[in-house]
């Protein structure tokens, strides 16, 4: 059977030293791993394959953190013209 582990905002309220625990985990976890995070820096460091789950779709994002990133700064910048 195959083991997924969920994480949502698994860096929120733990220290650097946890920070870095929690990355040599996930990074080392025999399963998949779903994780939720606001953490660039932790999702940079683990994540292979990035979703976006928005106006009931989702869609698979080939660029990863990056390409997310680039996502967010758009929708910013739209919302902006908006106002």
């Amino acid at each position: 059977p195959m083991k997924v582990l969920l994480l949502d905002e698994p860096t929120n309220n733990i220290d650097l030293e946890g920070i870095k625990a929690m990355k040599e985990a996930v990074s080392n976890y025999d399963g998949a791993c779903v994780i939720a995070s606001h953490d660039m820096s932790f999702l940079d460091q683990t994540v292979d394959v990035v979703y976006l789950v928005a106006k009931k779709r989702v869609t698979r994002l080939e660029g990863g953190v990056e390409e997310y990133k680039q996502v967010v700064k758009s929708n910013v910048s739209k919302q902006r013209k908006l106002k």
